[in-house]
């Protein structure tokens, strides 16, 4: 809720191999260690979960919350997503894949921690609605 990482830039499809080698390892671990008081919610795509993933988390003491499946409305970061691709989208389309990774790497950046923070204080709400619509469909 105070900090976020640096931005990754995944070419291609991810594994869990790429997961751990390219976003784990080097981004996520230093940064829980660097703000101990963090824990990792990730969903459940097959990079999270395998067991490669889950045994380098825990050999580095991160803390991993549970996720429920087929949650996305529940997930923060799928808001702030949104919000990027609506920053990119503010620019003229991108010549090539380096343009993008440009306009992708100072969406986020320029994304505040204020927002980020209104995104994840907004997860109450947001379970209480899907509490309350049974799991059906609802506004978020």
């Amino acid at each position: 809720m105070h900090t976020k990482t640096q931005p990754v830039l995944v070419r291609g499809n991810l594994n869990a191999r790429r997961y751990q080698d390219e976003s784990v390892a080097p981004v996520i671990i230093p940064h829980i260690r660097a703000n101990r008081e963090m824990s990792l919610a990730q969903d459940n795509a097959p990079c999270h979960t395998a067991r490669g993933t889950l045994q380098m988390l825990q050999d580095n003491l991160i803390i991993v919350r549970p996720w429920p499946a087929k949650s996305p409305d529940l997930n923060p970061i799928k808001h702030l997503w949104d919000v990027l691709k609506r920053r990119i989208r503010r620019h003229p389309p991108p010549n090539n894949v380096a343009d993008l990774e440009r306009l992708a790497t100072e969406g986020w950046e320029n994304i505040t921690q204020r927002a980020i923070k209104r995104f994840i204080v907004s997860m109450r709400a947001r379970c209480q609605t899907v509490i309350a619509a049974a799991g059906g469909h609802m506004r978020y």
